[in-house]
């Protein structure tokens, strides 16, 4: 209301002027660079045109009806760094430079000043995962709250600034120097006297970290002998793109085996030479991780029997095989003979057992029939005999007696011996009848 008041008095003025025959310029009162909203640090500069361009006036600059009653011989008033109190309505008006200032204009438009606070910045890592790896993509992301664009944004690394458009800060391929603290904060421009128009971004560390290599072999804990096929596995930190495995061996000036995107190496049928010290690391460009811990591989020759005799040894080795060997041709004649009298038995039968006891038998009631021929006066005979069966009871044997007359030389100085004493008998006994079949 009091600067619609004013306005009323500056035209009551302005037609008491008009009717002494004196016009008031026309005022306009414009914010430069037209920026809408202003936050809260920037600075604003108000101008006051007169028509006609006239110099030499003095200007009074008001806010919300009030004066501040400052006399200056230029037409605009910058405000540095604005604050929430610098809010509200402004105008202007023109006037002479007399000792009692005379408004030459009418009062200017009203300019309403907003201040807003300032935006809210925040920061994150893009994908944000556990661990960070050299070589690793990293995408920082500066949020300005609210849908406003074009905005520049002032990236901060420890010390360290820059500018950038785009409200992400990407880092294709990190190292260990891109480890640090960053934030971000959104300007109008990336002039050197530009403010920001959000608060700086909360804090994001970022912590680079060599990648870690590990070896193992499909051999670990076993013996490897020449010829053996020895599987390698390299194992590196992170997630691996276009990366180049290399496996090395200690004492070698360049890699023993590379390979693109394979984690897995094979060096078939080994030999001696390829006994000793491995260690891997994935590289790409310049960078590489970490080596491995070295994995030994001790290659053994293939052990063989060597038999050595001199010619001694060799001839009591003769010999006593000479002797083994017959000993088990005899094993073998044994076993045959009686597989074949095992045989026969099967199919004949047993043989018949004939046991002969010799006894003189004078009183024999067996009748026997002896007929002698004498042949000559020697003595000598040939008797034949006749064998009668006797039967016991109780026994199925036959009895046979044969009459043996056994020549006698006759010695000097002895008696004739009689032909009763030569008589001798043989009694056989069978216990198988079918052995006199015959």
């Amino acid at each position: 209301m009091r600067a619609i008041e004013l306005h009323l008095l500056l035209w009551l003025t302005a037609v008491t002027l008009s009717s002494e025959g004196e016009g008031l310029l026309t005022a306009t009162l414009t914010l430069r660079n037209q920026r809408d909203p202003v936050y809260i640090g920037e600075d604003v500069t108000l101008i006051c045109s007169i028509d006609g361009g006239y110099t030499g006036l003095t200007y009074q600059w008001y806010k919300g009806g009030h004066s501040d009653r400052i006399k200056r011989n230029e037409n605009m008033v910058t405000i540095s760094s604005v604050t929430a109190s610098d809010r509200g309505e402004y105008w202007c008006a023109a006037y002479t430079d007399d000792p009692s200032p005379v408004p030459v204009s009418y009062g200017s438009n009203v300019v309403t000043l907003s201040i807003h606070d300032l935006l809210k910045a925040t920061l994150k890592l893009k994908n944000l995962r556990d661990h960070v790896y050299t070589g690793d993509e990293v995408t920082l992301i500066c949020s300005i709250e609210g849908e406003h664009t074009g905005w520049t944004y002032r990236w901060y690394k420890d010390n360290q600034t820059g500018w950038r458009r785009s409200h992400e800060n990407s880092i294709s391929s990190v190292t260990g120097s891109d480890s640090g603290q960053y934030q971000c904060a959104a300007y109008r421009d990336d002039q050197p006297t530009s403010v920001p128009v959000s608060t700086i971004s909360n804090a994001v560390t970022l912590g680079v970290q060599e990648r870690e290599a590990k070896l193992t072999s499909n051999h670990t804990g076993k013996q490897i002998f020449e010829g053996d096929n020895v599987e390698m596995m390299c194992k590196v930190d992170g997630n691996l793109v276009d990366w180049k495995y290399e496996l090395h061996k200690t004492g070698d000036k360049y890699p023993y085996k590379e390979q693109m995107k394979k984690k897995k190496f094979t060096i078939s049928h080994v030999t001696l030479s390829d006994s000793g010290e491995y260690k891997c690391r994935a590289v790409k460009d310049n960078l590489h991780s970490r080596f491995s811990e070295p994995v030994q591989l001790q290659v053994s020759v293939v052990s063989t029997v060597t038999t050595v005799t001199t010619s001694t040894s060799k001839s009591g080795l003769d010999k006593s095989t000479i002797i083994i060997s017959a000993s088990l041709v005899l094993v073998l004649l044994i076993f045959l003979l009686g597989l074949l009298l095992w045989v026969y038995h099967k199919r004949k039968g047993l043989p018949c057992l004939v046991s002969k006891k010799s006894r003189v038998n004078e009183n024999s009631k067996d009748e026997i029939t002896v007929q002698k021929e004498q042949e000559d006066t020697s003595h000598h005979y040939q008797s034949i005999v006749e064998m009668d069966p006797v039967k016991k009871a109780g026994q199925d044997e036959v009895t046979y007696s044969e009459l043996v007359h056994l020549p006698q030389k006759k010695k000097q100085g002895t008696s004739p011996v009689s032909s009763s004493d030569a008589g001798v008998y043989s009694e056989v006994r069978v216990s198988d009848r079918s052995c006199l079949t015959d």
